[in-house]
């Protein structure tokens, strides 16, 4: 079985393009008799053009809106069964969405769309691309329980064409933990993470805010910062984004507690970070309360995190079974509050590792990619016909 994707793709840095990398590598190695071919997305608005790995079979340009039509006509005549869309409004241009509507109507093959992002109480442009989208397709999938009853309920979508299957993370080396803390140097000290492409929406501020609070009482408290500025996000009041967080840890007095390397960690390097650490935090500021996906959280739940998180739509959902803390939007004491809590009370902290990794298994990837194998050939019946 052949697949082509159409998403964003390394070198390209978004969260998108990373999911699908990771997706397409994880179907192969699963089922190996599955290839996966890539139509991948460029930005020239942005300088945003890029040599491409050999899986790369075409390129299209979210700022021409002539590619629309022309990819949507490549996909029809080409060999390939069925298309599957990974869908996020920032990659095909915002506001310009409309145009992934024109490569629709040239493609008259069945196709997946897998959504990034469900905003509810959407506005009428975004309820009418995902709208048209869904009803032109065969299969609709979300990665949250939440962005399903907003599908259902806020854009008209068909119960049974609408499928929820998480968003997927590898499985982590749970048993190279002390091994990985020795490595790090970490062996008596309190770990907490935030990580992924930084921007301004994930209100890390307030956490390095809030180690500077929990450092009076817990000196060996400390808090890691992983990952690299947004493309779109590397400047931010004036500063380079990364000068601005560590200006940040001066003024507040969290100093060397807080550490921030500023490089891009491939998967490997992140998952023994990610296992190694103690809590993983996401501060997000109150504009991201419409998130109903989050790579972030579903990675840290899939290594058996206990999480400390403002009230965004994900982690209400994740979150309530007991797997972390939610706190207020846009408050450092609520999350130095939190983050004390944890480390006094080390059975709870336990308990909520528990419940994390038993709700985390359910993203790993082997299930994740199994359930999108059950739409890959109910399409492929339905392309045949």
């Amino acid at each position: 079985m052949e697949i082509v994707i159409l998403s964003s793709y390394p070198p390209r840095q978004c969260g998108i393009a990373t999911y699908t990398y990771n997706f397409a590598k994880n179907l192969e190695a699963i089922f190996p008799r599955v290839k996966v071919k890539i139509i991948a997305i460029n930005d020239s608005r942005n300088g945003e053009i890029y040599t491409y790995p050999e899986e790369v079979i075409w390129c299209m340009d979210q700022a021409n809106l002539p590619d629309f039509a022309k990819t949507g006509a490549f996909v029809h005549s080409s060999p390939y069964p069925f298309l599957h869309i990974q869908h996020e409004f920032g990659i095909y241009g915002g506001r310009e969405n409309y145009a992934i509507l024109k490569l629709i109507e040239r493609l008259n093959k069945p196709f997946l769309v897998t959504l990034h992002s469900t905003p509810p109480q959407p506005e009428v442009w975004e309820k009418e691309i995902i709208s048209y989208l869904q009803q032109k397709n065969a299969f609709t999938v979300v990665q949250s329980q939440t962005a399903k009853s907003i599908m259902i309920e806020e854009y008209d979508g068909l119960p049974e064409k609408v499928a929820y299957i998480p968003h997927g993370v590898p499985i982590p080396p749970l048993r190279k933990r002390n091994s990985f803390r020795e490595k790090w140097q970490w062996e008596d000290k309190v770990i907490a993470l935030s990580f992924g492409l930084l921007k301004a929406e994930k209100a890390l501020e307030n956490m390095i805010e809030a180690t500077s609070i929990v450092k009076r009482s817990y000196p060996n408290f400390y808090y890691y910062i992983l990952g690299k500025p947004h493309p779109r996000h590397k400047i931010y009041k004036g500063k380079f984004f990364l000068d601005y967080l560590r200006e940040w840890a001066k003024k507040t007095e969290a100093g060397s507690n807080v550490i921030i390397p500023g490089e891009y960690l491939d998967e490997d390097t992140l998952l023994s970070f990610l296992t190694a650490s103690d809590m993983v935090i996401t501060p997000y500021a109150q504009s991201a309360e419409r998130q109903v996906v989050s790579g972030v959280l579903s990675y840290a739940l899939g290594c058996g995190k206990a999480v400390i998180s403002t009230p965004y739509l994900h982690a209400r959902e994740l979150l309530s079974q007991g797997a972390g803390i939610l706190v207020d939007f846009n408050s450092p004491s609520s999350l130095a509050e939190a983050v004390i809590r944890l480390i006094e009370e080390k059975n709870l902290r336990s308990s909520m590792e528990e419940k994390s990794l038993l709700l985390g298994k359910e993203f790993w990837w082997p299930k994740v990619i199994g359930k999108y194998m059950e739409l890959y050939k109910c399409l492929g019946k339905e392309s045949s016909q």
